[in-house]
């Protein structure tokens, strides 16, 4: 990402910095408020899976194949957690383990497309666009709509699927034009 070795260096130090600020942050705002650690375990939980997810970034030269392999091992863990400290309902099963596979499944299609398939990039662009709206988009909203119990799903999945079929295929459109001008 940065060739400087020493840029690289210092922007992590900050980012390090900052998320070692907002943990201490949450921490003692926490203990402040309400005497004991009541939220602030969530809080530094989602910033330490961030921390963990982006560490790739500074320090690899594959750095979206090794982000996505350390969210792959981490996103299930971490929603689980999630759903331990959320008592009130117990979502983990029903939204947060499928939705959790769906999207570390989806993340590596995409990364595929990106980095193997060589088409137009428009043209993957589009491709991801459909992926997202036509298939996951509803899935996600069926599986939220079910769990919460609100009928509501089905009409925003068709709108997003209407809309994602219309931005797919202006992307599909201005990379033909774009491609076919370079064949000219």
């Amino acid at each position: 990402m940065f060739k400087n070795k020493n840029l690289r260096f210092m922007l992590f130090m900050l980012f390090a910095l900052v998320c070692f600020v907002a943990i201490g942050t949450c921490l003692i705002v926490d203990v402040a408020v309400t005497g004991t650690m009541t939220w602030s375990g969530l809080t530094v939980a989602s910033i330490l899976f961030v921390w963990c997810v982006a560490l790739p970034f500074f320090f690899s030269k594959r750095q979206v194949a090794w982000s996505l392999s350390i969210f792959t091992v981490l996103v299930l863990p971490f929603l689980w957690y999630l759903g331990e400290e959320t008592v009130s309902v117990s979502w983990f099963m029903k939204l947060g383990l499928p939705l959790g596979i769906m999207s570390v499944g989806l993340a590596w299609l995409m990364y595929a497309l990106f980095r193997f398939v060589k088409i137009h990039m428009l043209y993957r662009a589009a491709v991801t666009v459909l992926l997202v709206t036509v298939v996951a988009n509803p899935i996600i909203h069926h599986l939220v709509g079910e769990f919460t119990g609100e009928k509501a799903a089905l009409l925003i999945s068709i709108i997003n699927i209407f809309s994602g079929v219309v931005a797919a295929a202006v992307l599909g459109i201005v990379g033909y034009c774009k491609t076919r001008g370079k064949q000219n």
